[in-house]
């Protein structure tokens, strides 16, 4: 494993596929040591799991309540939230079918931003009924690779913070990430 990575080597597919499999690493990581925490599962290496786009599943104890909660979620690794303060949602996939957005069956999306160390939890129910009844006005942008492009358009953290209540949680930033090339 490349333990200096460049921030302009970010589209490359098996930089990507590394960086997506360090971001879980981390998630996981960081979720697992959480005082509510019950039980983590990592499920990214499960043929019938990847193929519903679900990365893990997160139990954890509400500690107001008691109850015990379950999540299934798909971890998003974004190299570019701490530049432009938007996550970017994917509606076509690779294969020019409908993106992870609209097809997975997880319940959330970890969004991680591996530069400044945050986690944001995007459930993705609601994020999907919204797309559906106002976001498909959003502009598209594509993401280029040397082997495909996807499709998806850009969701402002303020937009996510005020629809879904989605915040800001603090954990570690990936190390060995290079940002003098910008």
């Amino acid at each position: 494993m490349n333990n200096q990575i460049k921030q302009k080597d970010y589209y490359d597919f098996q930089l990507q596929l590394e960086f997506g499999k360090r971001g879980e690493e981390a998630v996981i990581n960081h979720l697992s040591k959480k005082e509510e925490t019950v039980d983590i599962a990592d499920l990214s290496e499960h043929k019938e799991f990847q193929a519903l786009g679900i990365d893990a599943q997160w139990i954890y104890e509400n500690p107001r309540t008691n109850v015990i909660y379950s999540t299934f979620f798909d971890v998003k690794t974004d190299f570019n939230v701490h530049k432009t303060d938007k996550l970017f949602i994917e509606t076509i996939s690779t294969d020019k079918n409908k993106g992870c957005m609209l097809t997975t069956k997880a319940e959330e999306f970890m969004y991680f931003d591996p530069i400044l160390g945050k986690l944001y939890r995007v459930p993705i129910f609601p994020l999907r009924e919204w797309y559906n009844k106002y976001g498909r006005s959003k502009e598209i942008k594509e993401v280029v690779n040397k082997n495909y492009i996807s499709e998806g358009f850009l969701m402002s953290l303020e937009e996510l913070r005020d629809l879904f209540c989605v915040e800001a949680e603090d954990m570690s930033p990936l190390e060995g990430i290079d940002l003098t090339e910008q």
